[in-house]
């Protein structure tokens, strides 16, 4: 578009938002899909495979780098670097676990940890970019739809990885190792190409703004497109769990007795018996590449669709270019505008005013109307991160969702290991990943509208329900689900199980963005939401999925005859333990959360909203 003084649609922008945002869940919650046959290839200790998993997450300590990165250089940059490096990161991991380089054990770790770390932090950039699109192109009449819809490309990313890693299998991919280069691939051909097509530069930007031009029907066939792969999803591995139980495993299940006869005198016989059963190295199946044509087709066809669609007439006044956007780490103010907040998005935007004559004139009642239908009160002080650590409610809320986000990354890091241990079939950890990851997506996506609805709920009680209450649901959740899988011997207790899980960890994410908004303030909210997003994933992962899992685990492995311990675990004992602490945890949170409903903070916060 050249420089007419015209303003180009964001719709091309928001397609590339929305088709990137798969990938960032998709590579980060997927571990285990490959962690048992990373484990077996390379002869690592389930502490070796723990410590490069747990690695990962701790790149959210660094998560407002990629923030920084966003800010400076803009968005298009943003995706172009972070899909570019996430498939190089990716790629290297697959040249090392398929060891085309062959390195020292004490390095193996060192190098695997590091290329997850920068894998996670080439995620976060793309994360960043995709949500400051969002946020410095949509307004607020479709903002909220917008973010839900990303949100919900986020959670089923793994799920997608999931079904298209079972149905190309024994054909495009011949190991469960393949998974990393599948991630690459789908890295660059989501993120960074997008972008090069769809994604103007800082300058550009700055030179022609945006408007919005998105109607109803743009978000209708974003959300068609995640049921339908819900749907798809959910039903295929039901299927598969359906069709394996019925048909008795009759193979596995006669390996697995005969392997039990030698149990006492061979320990390790029936490790790599049961490790020969679940790993993917060994099941030679046929690929199902019309299943696979499917999902592509549901992940791209609704966001391209968005291009052919009718598009708003209307002009948006209100357009902020790219410099207007308040940064992930801060704000800035502009002389001239006034702050808004949107009730279905913590993020915030500076409305420039048409002149100040405007904003003088403006009618008083106007502006009350306007901020009733906004559903947004006066809010509390802002606060900037250190101001909100000195506050109760901070670290209420930092104690339970550290709990629940921990309770939900021991499943995605570690779900092999617990059907191995179990003896399930390989395809069942996998059918898992898919349903926890469709779980917790449509989780995030319900929460934000439900936990707003819940506001103005006549419950008798003097107003609606704050939104903090909700961390109680999404304890309850969570203390169902592991006291369900600690007391699991056979798939359908422990799928039922997979799926509180999912929701109780999707339920965390919408509200961290919107009640850290609502405590803390608007000017600081993308800082503060950063240190939560950051924070959560990197010690729930370490003090849940590291060190408690890692260990119970590893004191269940029986040693041999000589009194060598063996590397992998088999039994309901080798996660019972973990399962049971974590769900003592999220019943602590459910205290912790009731707690934070109580504080001076939160009454003060949602008395004008209820």
């Amino acid at each position: 578009m050249e420089n007419d003084g015209s303003r180009r649609s964001n719709i091309p922008m928001l397609v590339a938002a929305l088709m990137a945002s798969g990938t960032t869940g998709g590579t980060t919650y997927a571990f285990s899909l490959y962690g048992s046959t990373l484990k077996a290839s390379l002869d690592l200790t389930q502490g070796e495979l723990d410590t490069i998993s747990s690695a990962t997450f701790l790149g959210g300590l660094l998560s407002w780098i990629p923030g920084l990165f966003v800010d400076r250089f803009g968005c298009r940059a943003s995706l172009i670097t972070g899909g570019t490096t996430g498939a190089s990161s990716l790629l290297l991991n697959w040249v090392v676990a398929k060891q085309m380089i062959v390195l020292e054990k004490n390095l193996l770790v060192t190098v695997l940890s590091a290329l997850g770390i920068s894998t996670f932090i080439s995620s976060a950039l793309v994360t960043g970019a995709v949500f400051k699109i969002i946020v410095s192109t949509c307004g607020p009449g479709s903002k909220g739809s917008a973010v839900g819809g990303a949100k919900g490309y986020v959670g089923v990313g793994s799920a997608i990885y999931s079904v298209l890693l079972v149905s190309l299998r024994g054909g495009l991919l011949q190991s469960d190792l393949d998974f990393l280069p599948m991630a690459a691939l789908f890295a660059f051909a989501a993120a960074a190409i997008p972008a090069c097509l769809f994604v103007p530069g800082k300058d550009q930007l700055a030179e022609n703004p945006t408007v919005d031009c998105t109607t109803p029907l743009h978000f209708r066939s974003i959300y068609i497109g995640l049921i339908s792969l819900a749907i798809l999803i959910v039903g295929n591995c039901m299927l598969e769990l359906f069709v394996d139980a019925e048909e008795g495993d009759d193979d596995t299940t006669a390996l697995l007795q005969e392997a039990g006869d030698r149990f006492l005198e061979d320990p390790e016989l029936l490790a790599q018996e049961q490790q020969l059963l679940g790993n993917g190295d060994a099941v030679v199946e046929d690929p199902d590449y019309l299943m696979a044509i499917v999902v592509v087709v549901l992940w791209f066809g609704p966001c391209l669709a968005l291009l052919c669609l009718p598009t708003a007439t209307h002009t948006q006044l209100d357009t902020t270019d790219s410099s207007d956007v308040i940064p992930l780490n801060g704000s800035s103010k502009t002389n001239g505008s006034r702050r808004k907040a949107y009730r279905d998005d913590v993020c915030c935007e500076d409305e420039m005013e048409s002149n100040n004559d405007e904003e003088e004139e403006e009618d008083p009642a106007d502006m009350i109307t306007e901020n009733a239908a906004s559903n947004v009160s006066d809010g509390p002080e802002d606060r900037n991160l250190s101001q909100m650590l000195g506050t109760l409610s901070a670290w209420l809320m930092l104690y339970s969702t550290t709990i629940l986000v921990g309770g939900g990354t021991i499943m995605t890091n570690q779900m092999g290991e617990m059907t191995e241990a179990l003896g399930f079939h390989g395809d069942v950890g996998k059918a898992s990943v898919a349903l926890f990851s469709v779980c917790q997506s449509f989780a995030r996506v319900a929460t934000g509208g439900l936990s707003e609805s819940a506001l103005s709920w006549n419950c008798g009680c003097g107003g609606g329900i704050p939104r903090p209450a909700f961390f109680m649901i999404a304890a309850l959740l969570g203390a169902s689900a592991h006291t369900v899988l600690a007391s699991a011997t056979s798939e359908v207790p422990f799928v039922i199980g997979v799926a509180l899980s999912g929701l109780a960890f999707g339920m965390v994410w919408p509200l961290l963005v919107l009640v850290s908004q609502e405590l803390f303030g608007t000017t600081n909210a993308g800082a503060n939401y950063m240190f939560y997003d950051g924070s959560t994933s990197a010690l729930g992962t370490v003090l849940l999925s590291n060190l408690v899992a890692q260990k119970v685990y590893d004191d269940h492995i029986v040693p041999d005859e000589d009194g060598n311990k063996g590397k992998v675990c088999i039994g309901e004992g080798c996660f019972q333990t973990s399962h049971l602490i974590v769900a003592g945890l999220a019943l602590s949170c459910f205290f912790t959360s009731s707690c934070l409903l109580c504080t001076k903070l939160t009454k003060q916060a949602y008395r004008g909203r209820r």
